[in-house]
């Protein structure tokens, strides 16, 4: 079975998404609830800041979006990233 990292998506909001996927070795159990934790990184000290998806996470939950990860060792792994859409009201800008 995959497994699973999401932050909360309203389940009534049609969304944007963009799916990125690999085929790599997937992400193990212990790491993936951690994956979007500030500073968590695999990399060896001085490889990496563990800041990436930290970020990415944020950016889309400010804009009202998320992500939703699934992985299988030794499989790979899909990101999806998730933006709500969005029609303009009279007066707003397109």
């Amino acid at each position: 079975d995959p497994l699973f990292a999401a932050n909360r998506l309203p389940a009534e909001t049609a969304w944007a998404e963009v799916q990125v996927q690999d085929s790599g070795c997937g992400i193990s159990a212990e790491h993936l609830s951690r994956i979007f934790d500030p500073f968590f990184s695999t990399k060896g000290v001085g490889k990496g800041s563990g800041l990436g998806l930290t970020v990415v996470f944020e950016v889309l939950e400010e804009h009202g979006g998320g992500v939703v990860v699934e992985s299988r060792e030794g499989e790979g792994t899909t990101f999806r990233l998730r933006l709500p859409l969005h029609t303009p009201s009279n007066g707003e800008n397109t």
